[in-house]
């Protein structure tokens, strides 16, 4: 422990001063392996931010990783050894898995397009540098390119320096984009087939008094490709008109993107192709209404589409906008969650109910069904107990004491029932407990005394016997025609005053589907389009709201949050297998179309 005198001086204890040189020890051994990608990826997040990092500011580093490390089990009071023991083991953790997770996030901002500032000549922090220095090549990871995309956004900070190709001024593809100033795209009327960027281009050229002979073969390959993307775009099956009006909208800043980075083509994390997939999945989402131009969702996809133009060679200024518009639709996919909240509260209520009918009925159903008993035990279940049962059921559950105090209740009754000579004092008792959980449930008292009557006149130690023979059994409308609680009657079947309705049995076909069909439904994400086709080939669009329990039931609505149609696992596997519900994905729109868009040119190349 240092002595007080080292305290007032600001001295550290020899204790201290070892985990000090131990933290340095084990920081620069965690940093030699991977020194040139924590100076490359260091570089990316400067260019970022817009600002100078050190080892003590970024948290991926080991120094920032161990002294804060240190500084936590500091608190704890733990044995110095103790403390040592615990950095040793962070330590070897780091030198297993640190080096990948860099290489990683280095990865990902290259990705996107984020060169490291001052990149030339920059080899990494220098050799025997001490790492609780100031590093002076200042090069450390992140962790995540969208985290370190979304600090600098919110921090109001951007780069000139993040990667962005200048564009030579005689180069193929600044020509193009000087041709492209001059051509608009607008939205195609309903029916109209699109009129191609490369017709539009030609007729730009034809006003100039040239043709598209003259322009670079690299040039016309990347139109071509573009043409090939979008019309397999608009020929997608899962166009509304707001996407259909979005697209014609981006044809010429994409094109224009891709003459002045040609990573836009080349790289699926690119900002911008990541921007335009997002725009396709809001569109298709969230922008269903006849009036979508007004909607501020619109509005804001069309003024990002728009901007890249303006930006089509600063990564920087790209990811600003990625960052913009998916803030902008995740506020309208809280919405729509927030609207779909009551249905799915009254599915899942009505769900329950249900559940909690079809329990209750398949309990008396094995106790009864089949089986002789007096028109008082068969009101008893039908009007008064059944009802106990249900809200045992539905309130706490099936593991519930009340649940299984109901069911023994139940079973003690029915077996008094077949007594000869039932026991008077367990009689007494038992009609006691029942009139007790009738009223705790408020059930009608007048209606609870006249059913128990009915079981006191069949239980009774001085009852009557009934005038009708033992030995004749009537059906339960004969009985009930008699109106005397001592008939005996054979239960085919009980009519239950309950709530809900008895579900459907949903293992019937269940045999039926393998766990491919299961996988289908079960790949089902809330916020999913499903288009259903009946019989009569009428087809009905809804948006996977949630799914609700205990049946795994799927709820589906219209943007508003108003339900259209629900279906249980089992039933919606066997119609995505059949073909009358089919999942509308529009999450990989852009690279799909890319893709077929290349193998289409691929072809006619020959």
């Amino acid at each position: 422990m240092p002595s007080p005198l080292d305290a007032a001086q600001g001295l550290v204890s020899d204790e201290e001063l070892e985990e000090i040189i131990a933290i340095d020890s084990m920081a620069a051994a965690a940093t030699e392996p991977m020194r040139e990608v924590l100076g490359r990826l260091l570089g990316r997040v400067e260019a970022l931010c817009g600002a100078t990092l050190t080892p003590r500011e970024f948290p991926l580093t080991p120094h920032f990783m161990l002294t804060h490390l240190a500084r936590e089990i500091g608190r704890l009071g733990l044995a110095p050894q103790a403390r040592l023991a615990i950095l040793h083991a962070c330590h070897e953790t780091q030198s297993r898995t640190l080096p990948g997770v860099v290489a990683q996030a280095d990865a990902l901002l290259d990705e996107l397009g984020v060169t490291p500032r001052s990149a030339a000549g920059h080899s990494g922090m220098e050799p025997g540098l001490a790492v609780s220095r100031t590093w002076v090549s200042r090069r450390v990871p992140a962790a995540e390119s969208a985290a370190v995309v979304g600090a600098s956004a919110a921090s109001g900070v951007v780069s000139s320096e993040v990667a962005a190709p200048e564009i030579d001024g005689a180069a193929p593809g600044a020509e193009l984009c000087a041709l492209l100033d001059g051509v608009c795209g607008s939205a195609p009327t309903p029916g109209s087939r699109r009129v191609s960027i490369g017709t539009r281009l030609e007729g730009a050229l034809l006003r100039k008094g040239r043709s598209v002979a003259e322009l670079d073969p690299e040039v016309v390959h990347l139109v071509q490709l573009v043409d090939a993307l979008f019309d397999e775009m608009a020929s997608g099956t899962w166009i509304t008109a707001a996407l259909g009006e979005l697209l014609a909208a981006a044809e010429v800043p994409v094109l224009a993107l891709a003459s002045a980075d040609p990573t836009f083509l080349a790289k699926p994390l690119h900002p911008a192709r990541r921007l335009l997939q997002e725009i396709i999945v809001a569109a298709t989402d969230f922008l269903h209404m006849e009036d979508y131009a007004d909607q501020e969702l619109f509005r804001c996809a069309d003024a990002a589409i728009r901007r890249l133009t303006e930006a089509r060679a600063d990564t920087s200024r790209l990811a600003m906008l990625l960052i913009e518009f998916v803030a902008r639709a995740d506020r309208e996919r809280e919405r729509a969650e927030l609207r779909a909240e009551p249905a799915l509260r009254a599915a899942s209520v009505q769900e329950r109910t249900d559940a909690a009918h079809a329990r209750v009925a398949r309990l008396l159903d094995s106790h009864l069904k089949g089986r002789r008993y007096p028109l008082a035990l068969i009101d008893m279940l039908e009007h008064g107990w059944c009802r106990v049962l249900f809200d045992a059921w539905f309130t706490y559950g099936e593991q519930s004491s009340q649940w299984r105090g109901a069911v023994h209740l139940l079973d003690q009754l029915v077996g008094v029932m077949g007594d000869a000579e039932p026991d008077q004092e367990l009689v007494t008792r038992l009609l006691e407990t029942v009139a007790a959980r009738l009223d705790a449930i408020a059930f009608d008292r007048f209606e609870a005394r006249c059913l128990l009557d009915g079981l006191r006149l069949c239980l009774g130690g001085d009852a009557q016997p009934s005038p009708v023979p033992s030995s004749l059994v009537l059906t339960l409308a004969e009985a009930r025609e008699l109106n005397d609680p001592r008939l005996l009657v054979t239960v085919d079947g009980l009519q239950l005053a309950l709530p809900g309705d008895m579900a459907p049995v949903a293992n019937d076909f269940s045999a039926d589907l393998d766990e491919i069909d299961l996988g289908r439904a079960d790949a089902l994400r809330p916020g999913v389009w499903v288009e259903f086709r009946d019989a009569e080939a009428h087809r009905c669009r809804a948006r996977l709201l949630g799914v609700v329990q205990p049946a795994d039931t799927h709820v589906f609505g219209d943007p508003d949050g108003t339900v259209v149609r629900q279906l249980p696992r089992l039933r919606l596997a066997l119609a995505l297998r059949e073909g009358s519900a089919i999942a509308l994905d529009n999450a990989h729109f852009f690279d799909r179309a890319l893709a077929q868009a290349r193998s289409r040119i691929a072809v006619d190349c020959g």
